[in-house]
């Protein structure tokens, strides 16, 4: 005759039972997650740390090398690291240049096709050419003068130690030979800019320069393919006689 009749609030509790227990693994879940996601983070950044610190490493060994080898040409030069990945070579008196002029003499030129493959053999091993770039021509002028018309010098300058490197016996001059496969790189490595008169340096005599800079490739940074065969199918070729005629080699 009595029925017991169920606690309104039982069956509450009762229906909400299934809802918090979904609640609870859905944030065990989510914390889950995150944990995960954080510790493959972590391993990333750290995994990215280390090939950052052993791409500067190599980067220095590079440095330390060119610069020995630089010392036993000629202790004029001076090869320098910038920041952690820009090798920079200043060849002093070596390397300059006469106010508006271009001109590159024959002791210059033969200085510079001893160098430039000493740069090449050096950037060839099997270390550097991991992470190797690209070398910048880089040619400055002094502070006179238009930026426009300077900016044209400062290329003509680059090209002018391109040049160099280009030129041949046929005019009688005795020069220091290159052989085809260093041609080969160079064609592939090197380029040439010119910066008008940024970065001047004490003197306008001193700022009339060429350098070289030698970048590297950032970890992840996505890479230039280059097409060996399609370099080495073309001949370097030679210049204007003008870069080398002291008279027409003026602005």
């Amino acid at each position: 005759m009595f029925r017991r009749g169920r606690d309104k609030s039982s069956e509450i509790d009762e229906a909400e039972k299934p809802f918090w227990i979904s609640y609870a693994d859905l944030m065990t879940a989510a914390m889950t997650l995150f944990l995960i996601i954080m510790a493959v983070t972590i391993v990333n950044v750290g995994q990215d740390d280390i090939a950052e610190i052993k791409r500067v490493d190599v980067i220095q060994d590079c440095w330390h090398e060119l610069k020995e080898n630089s010392n036993q040409i000629d202790e004029q030069v001076d090869v320098s690291l910038v920041g952690k990945d820009v090798i920079v070579v200043s060849f002093g008196d070596l390397v300059r240049f006469d106010n508006a002029s271009w001109y590159i003499n024959e002791d210059t030129q033969n200085f510079l096709r001893k160098f430039i493959p000493l740069v090449v053999g050096n950037m060839e091993t099997e270390s550097c050419q991991k992470h190797f770039k690209r070398v910048m021509i880089e040619g400055y002028t002094s502070s006179s003068g238009t930026y426009m018309s300077n900016l044209l010098l400062s290329n003509l300058r680059s090209q002018a130690v391109m040049c160099s490197l280009a030129d041949s016996n046929a005019r009688n001059r005795t020069l220091v030979e290159i052989d085809d496969d260093t041609q080969n790189k160079i064609k592939q490595m090197f380029f040439t800019g010119g910066f008008s008169y940024s970065s001047q340096k004490a003197t306008d005599a001193q700022s009339r320069r060429a350098e070289l800079k030698i970048e590297f490739w950032k970890n992840k940074e996505k890479r230039a393919e280059i097409n060996a065969n399609f370099y080495n199918s073309k001949t370097l070729g030679s210049c204007n006689p003008d870069f080398f005629d002291k008279k027409k080699a003026r602005s």
